[in-house]
């Protein structure tokens, strides 16, 4: 017969009673160990996603293009207009 200790008096209650026997306060089924460790994982994988998902993974290695040989680089056959301005330039005060 296993005992547990009541949440109130801190006194001996047999497993199978629902009351203390010294307090009459009523006992509170305990979750079982499979609960609170699927729980404990719940939280825990909860607590690494959020992470993940703010901060990112681990860093991966980019690979950036290589030129190919005998290839010009690509800014020097550029042929783009220079840039325009979109500021108009002071008007002259006579």
């Amino acid at each position: 017969m296993a005992l547990t200790a009541c949440t109130h008096c801190q006194g001996l209650v047999p497993a199978a009673s629902d009351r203390c026997p010294n307090c009459d306060t009523p006992v509170v089924a305990r979750r079982s160990r499979a609960v609170r460790i699927a729980g404990g994982l719940f939280v825990g994988g909860a607590f690494a996603t959020t992470l993940m998902a703010c901060y990112g993974g681990p860093p991966r290695p980019t690979e950036l293009p290589q030129p190919t040989p005998g290839s010009a680089s690509p800014s020097s056959t550029s042929t783009d207009p220079p840039p325009v301005s979109t500021i108009a330039p002071p008007e002259a005060k006579p």
